[in-house]
């Protein structure tokens, strides 16, 4: 009654729309992230303040590939921050099985929180640029991501094939780019802003 356990293969999305239809406000976020469960949990992913994973996570199940064997982090043990946790923090040592939620802040005004969760869905769409991208290129810093690439979006030879798109500086669209394009241009936008601002733009992505 207290918590929901979900594997970290379910969606986030179709989590968060489940968990709000049955009247929990605090899943919102959950319907506006494309991710797994494990995926966010690893990332603590989110959308802003109080929106994170770490703020509705309880407990985190996971196989340790170093010790052989199955264990629970709790949320200490978690070591969620900004984009990051314990299962970031040590690549290749962690596999994230399932995690544990809380569930309160409940409300019977189902028909209300569904239609929030639509509205917000929908602003997310239209303020996010159209075609193929992996979203958010770059963690923030002391300012916002696309705010650096927008300062030196002129130092950049840009490609009708790929490009950093103009609604959205942090988003990477590709065409017809192949992955050496994207990855010169994501490294050329390091460069420039470290050159500009002293700033080592920090990969939200995990380049494969």
């Amino acid at each position: 009654d207290n918590h929901v356990e979900i594997g970290s293969s379910y969606s986030l999305i179709q989590a968060g729309r489940e968990l709000i239809y049955k009247g929990y406000q605090n899943y919102i976020f959950f319907s506006l992230i494309p991710a797994t469960i494990g995926g966010a949990i690893r990332q603590n992913a989110g959308t802003g303040t109080k929106e994170e994973m770490k703020d509705v996570c309880l407990s985190c199940k996971v196989f340790d590939i170093k010790k052989n064997k199955v264990i629970e982090f709790d949320l200490e043990e978690m070591n969620f921050k900004y984009r990051n946790s314990v299962i970031k923090q040590y690549p290749n040592r962690y596999i994230v099985l399932s995690s544990r939620f809380k569930l309160n802040n409940r409300t019977d005004k189902i028909d209300q929180l569904i239609l929030e969760m639509k509205k917000r869905v929908k602003e997310k769409k239209n303020r996010e640029p159209s075609g193929y991208s992996f979203g958010s290129t770059f963690v923030n810093d002391k300012k916002k991501a696309w705010e650096y690439v927008d300062s030196i979006y002129n130092n950049l030879d840009l490609s009708d094939d790929y490009y950093f798109s103009d609604k959205h500086k942090n988003w990477v669209v590709n065409r017809n780019g192949s992955g050496k394009d994207i990855l010169a241009l994501i490294n050329k936008v390091q460069n420039e802003v470290f050159n500009e601002f002293n700033i080592n733009l920090k990969l939200e992505v995990d380049i494969i």
